[in-house]
């Protein structure tokens, strides 16, 4: 059996070293907020897709004439309908948005505020390679 020496020898490791590292710890109520962020996306995308209908139709309201009263009343009540939803999906995004910026600014501040603690540096891979010996 190969020794630990002669398997790493033919391997050639780049390493840019790090000057420092800060490790954030978060609990578990934190950590289900950040996992939950990701439908704040959703009621944007929905949110711009809505205006962008409602709008159109409102273009379409004020540049064309329609004589049909029905296709009328279809025209205003899409437009405004989905202008409004367009609207509280915005809402509720940045709403949404707000809360998961707040966790993370929580989390970095803890650094700050906190009494940092420094521990003693690691050994690298080759070190520790060679006191396993």
């Amino acid at each position: 059996m190969p020794n630990e020496n002669e398997r790493f020898n033919d391997i050639k490791i780049n390493r840019g070293k790090l000057g420092s590292i800060s490790l954030y710890e978060i609990t578990k109520d934190e950590l289900n907020i950040l996992e939950r962020g990701s439908p704040s996306s959703t009621y944007l995308n929905f949110s711009i897709g809505l205006l962008s209908i409602g709008i159109s139709f409102f273009i379409s309201i004020f540049s064309t004439k329609i004589d049909d009263m029905k296709v009328y009343v279809i025209f205003w009540t899409t437009a405004l309908v989905t202008t409004i939803a367009g609207i509280v999906l915005f809402v509720v995004w940045k709403q949404a948005n707000k809360a998961t910026e707040n966790v993370i600014q929580r989390i970095k501040n803890r650094l700050n505020s906190e009494q940092v603690t420094t521990t003693a540096v690691l050994p690298t891979s080759a070190q520790q390679v060679e006191s396993s010996e």
